[in-house]
């Protein structure tokens, strides 16, 4: 499941994406991250979606998480890239719809 493998691991930690004032307003504990996703204008780049279902190449995600046509920095901030593999699940999820699994 993308949530334990990816999100609980890399992102819903103290000081990034968790609890009541997460960094760009974007909660992604177990159970509100896909509805703070999916669908969801970015804070950053307003004209791209967070997630857009069925396109990772127009979720700000994916930008985010490669380092490419981003502002501000590569996520996870300050830590180790996510690996080929878990981006290649994030782009799948999102190929897929982006389903709330």
């Amino acid at each position: 499941m993308l949530q334990e493998r990816v999100f609980d691991r890399h992102c819903a930690t103290a000081g990034c994406h968790s609890g009541y004032f997460p960094e760009s307003r974007l909660n992604l504990e177990r159970g509100v991250s896909w509805k703070n996703l999916v669908g969801v204008r970015s804070v950053e780049d307003p004209g791209l979606l967070r997630v857009a279902p069925g396109n990772p190449d127009r979720s700000y995600l994916v930008r985010k998480l490669v380092g490419a046509g981003i502002s501000g920095e590569r996520m996870p901030s300050g830590r180790t890239p996510l690996s080929g593999g878990e981006i290649a699940a994030i782009r799948q999820w999102i190929e897929r719809g982006a389903p709330d699994d």
